[in-house]
C-alpha cells in the first residue's frame, strides 16, 4: 500500500513538473519576442508592458533601485527568458531524479513483493505437503477375467470352457502365492482381490513383485482359445476408516476393464509426485464416469503407472 501511494506521488509530481514546465517554456519564449519588440521600440498594449515588466522587475529585485538598472534595460527581458530557461532546466533535471528514484522505488517494491510471494508459496508449499502425509496406506484392486474366444464355427462346436472358474483359480493363486513384508492385509471379497500396503516407500516394490507373480500365475494357466486380462487399481487412504470407500472407488476403477495397466487416482498422482517422485513415472488413461450413483455423470481422471528404473 506504502509503495503504490509513493508511485502515485511521483506520476502526480512529474505531471506538475511537466505543466510547469510547459508553462516555463511558453514565458520563455514570451519575453524573447517581447526582448525584440521592445528594442524595435514597437508598442505594445499598456497591460501587456506593465505585467511584463513587473515580472522583469522581480527577477531584477537585486539591481532594482540602482544606476545599473537603467542600463541593461535593452538586455533584461532577454535575460528573464534565460531564467526561464533555466528553470525549466531545473525542473526537467528533477523530474528526471524523481523518474529514476521512482524506478528504484518500483524495483525494491517488486523484489518485497517476489520475496513475499516466495515466501507465501513457501508456506503453501509446506501446508500441501503436510496435507500430503496424511495418507499412510495404500489399497491394490485386482481382478482377473478369462473369457473364451468366439468365432462363426462356435456354433459347431459344442465344447464350452468355465471361465469364471479359471479366473477364480488364477485369482486364488495368486492370493496364495504373493506375501510381503509390507502387505498389512490382503482378502478376495465379491468382485476381486484387494491388498493393503502400509508403507508407501516400498510401494513400487510391491507393486512390482505383485504384477510378477500374477503374471507367472496367468502364464501358467492359459489355454488355447482362452483370453486371460488382468485389471487392476491402487488408491492411497488415511485409516482404516477410509477402507471401504477407497475399495469401492477401486471396484469402479476395476470394472471399467482397461486391460493391463495399473490405474491410479489424482490423488495418488499428486501424492507419488511431490512425496515419493523417484517411484514411478504416470501416463493418462483417459477421462471415466466413477460416480458411485449411476443416474450421476461425473467424469473423472485416471492415470496408469510404469516404475522408475
Amino acid at each position: 500500500m506504502f509503495f503504490k501511494i509513493l508511485d502515485k506521488f511521483f506520476n502526480n509530481a512529474k505531471q506538475i513538473f511537466s505543466l510547469v514546465s510547459f508553462l516555463l517554456i511558453g514565458l520563455a519564449t514570451y519575453f524573447f519576442v517581447y526582448w525584440l519588440l521592445y528594442n524595435a521600440n514597437v508598442p505594445l498594449p499598456q497591460f501587456l508592458t506593465s505585467l511584463s515588466w513587473q515580472i522583469i522587475d522581480f527577477f531584477a529585485f537585486a539591481i532594482k533601485n540602482k544606476p545599473i538598472y537603467n542600463e541593461f534595460l535593452p538586455v533584461l527581458p532577454v535575460a528573464t527568458c534565460v531564467v526561464f530557461i533555466l528553470l525549466t532546466y531545473t525542473l526537467n533535471c528533477l523530474s528526471s531524479f524523481l523518474e529514476s528514484n521512482q524506478k528504484l522505488v518500483k524495483e525494491f517494491s517488486n523484489r518485497k513483493r517476489i520475496d513475499l510471494e516466495k515466501k507465501i508459496n513457501r508456506q503453501l508449499h509446506k501446508s500441501f505437503i503436510e496435507e500430503l502425509n496424511v495418507y499412510k496406506y495404500a489399497m491394490i484392486k485386482i481382478k482377473i477375467v478369462a473369457t473364451q474366444q468366439e468365432s462363426y464355427l462356435s456354433a459347431l462346436n459344442n465344447e464350452t470352457f468355465d471361465v469364471n472358474s479359471l479366473s477364480e483359480k488364477i485369482e486364488n493363486n495368486i492370493l496364495n502365492t504373493f506375501n510381503s513384508n509390507f502387505v498389512a492385509k490382503k482378502g478376495k471379497d465379491d468382485s476381486s482381490l484387494f491388498f493393503i500396503v502400509n508403507d508407501l516407500a516400498n510401494l513400487k516394490e510391491v507393486v512390482t513383485k505383485l504384477v510378477l507373480v500374477s503374471t507367472e500365475n496367468i502364464n501358467r494357466e492359459l489355454r488355447p482359445k482362452i483370453d486371460v486380462d488382468f485389471y487392476c487399481g491402487i488408491d492411497v487412504a488415511t485409516d482404516n476408516y477410509s477402507f471401504p470407500q477407497v475399495a469401492s472407488y477401486l471396484n469402479r476403477v476395476v470394472n471399467l476393464k482397461i486391460k493391463n495397466k495399473i490405474l491410479v487416482s489424482p490423488k495418488f498422482k499428486i501424492y507419488f509426485e511431490n512425496i515419493l517422485p523417484d517411484q514411478f513415472n504416470f501416463g493418462m488413461a483417459g477421462e471415466y464416469n466413477l460416480s458411485d450413483d449411476p443416474l450421476l455423470v461425473k467424469e473423472s481422471v485416471l492415470y496408469y503407472i510404469t516404475r522408475k528404473v
